[in-house]
């Protein structure tokens, strides 16, 4: 297996959050450990999505940067709700998806503190190069009440997951919560067609074909959290653990851990069967066309799903030594492979896009 390896920058005088070190890491948030970068986000075609910061301690220049597969850029101001210096440090953004029809989503998550605290969450959509707060109907009346909505995944922008928490609020049973630890647990919506369609328990973080995955855990994620997968709304509960990828076959990737603020093990869910890619700690964030990526003991690996045994490898080896790799997050239809690495001689990690070189192209050179 050969790549070309291209590295993918920010702008001069900005740099990519969470991945560069600088004053305004806390912009972006992710409530897992262990999980995909939160403020980055590939399409299906390999055009590359993320949150740049200007390089200064107010943080009041966060956008959003598109990197086409061509070369060329857009580059789009988030919401002023998305902002540190509007939200008083306290605020972020949780979550950054795009579908099929390369329209991005996030989630504008706020936290609060006083009399109560919590989180409060919205979603805006880019639409015509205008961020719209999305709107989204009440939950059916056998769940309890909440209006704190995050983009869980995208298939288009007609097709996406909503989940559901009770972060925000204020007046949370504890008597009620006590005797029955499933009560304000996280569910999602999954709207087709633009309007909200099936309601089930759970938190979704990937999209594919008719499937979707993600896991289930109580209210404030207490409890051992269960890797899930859906297909159209039928729901499977898949093992221990978290599930944070799934393909159109229905091939889901995560990892076994006991909680959700620890770490465990990179898995592969088949129809038939859960095999363990590692015996390190870590997780797998993405599949597609069989081939999965992920990390295990803080390095990038990669594993082959035709294999009888599909077993992690680590990507490092691989690619030689001018780089190493903290994590891959990512894979485009067409092979490319989106990670964190660092070049040799140098201290700043970057995103990185691994292009398969074809055995046609070797042979010819």
């Amino acid at each position: 297996m050969v790549f070309v390896v291209a590295a993918v920058n920010a702008d001069p005088g900005y740099y990519i959050s969470p991945i560069g070190n600088g004053r305004c890491e806390q912009l972006v948030v992710s409530r897992l450990v262990a999980g995909p970068p939160p403020g980055v986000a590939v399409a299906p075609n390999g055009d590359i999505y993320f949150i740049e910061l200007k390089i200064q301690p107010n943080c009041n220049e966060p956008r959003l940067i598109v990197v086409r597969k061509n070369g060329s850029r857009a580059r789009f101001a988030l919401p002023p709700e998305a902002s540190l210096k509007e939200q008083g440090q306290l605020g972020g953004i949780a979550a950054l998806r795009v579908g099929s029809d390369g329209i991005p989503f996030i989630t504008v998550a706020v936290r609060f503190s006083g009399a109560y605290s919590g989180v409060r969450e919205a979603v805006y959509s880019l639409r015509r190069a205008t961020w719209i707060r999305e709107a989204f109907d009440s939950l059916p009346t056998e769940y309890r009440p909440t209006s704190n909505a995050g983009v869980g995944a995208v298939l288009t922008s007609v097709a996406y997951c909503v989940n559901w928490n009770y972060l925000k609020n204020t007046a949370v049973d504890l008597r009620a919560l006590l005797a029955n630890p499933d009560l304000y647990r996280p569910v999602v919506s999954f709207v087709r067609r633009g309007l909200p369609d099936e309601v089930s328990s759970g938190t979704v973080t990937a999209m594919a074909g008719r499937f979707a995955a993600g896991f289930a855990s109580r209210y404030r994620d207490e409890g051992i959290p269960q890797a899930l997968r859906w297909e159209k709304v039928q729901r499977e509960v898949l093992g221990r653990g978290v599930a944070f990828a799934v393909d159109r076959t229905g091939d889901t990737v995560g990892d076994n851990r006991s909680a959700i603020t620890e770490r465990g093990q990179p898995m592969l869910w088949r129809h038939h069967y859960a095999r363990v890619l590692s015996s390190g700690f870590g997780t797998a964030l993405a599949v597609r066309n069989e081939t999965i990526v992920g990390t295990v003991d803080g390095r990038a690996f990669i594993a082959d799903g035709k294999a009888v045994l599909p077993k992690a490898r680590l990507l490092g080896p691989i690619l030689g030594r001018s780089w190493s790799f903290s994590t891959a997050f990512a894979v485009a239809e067409h092979g490319d492979i989106v990670a964190i690495g660092t070049h040799s001689g140098e201290s700043a990690p970057t995103l990185v896009r691994l292009i398969p070189v074809p055995k046609t192209a070797r042979h010819r050179t």
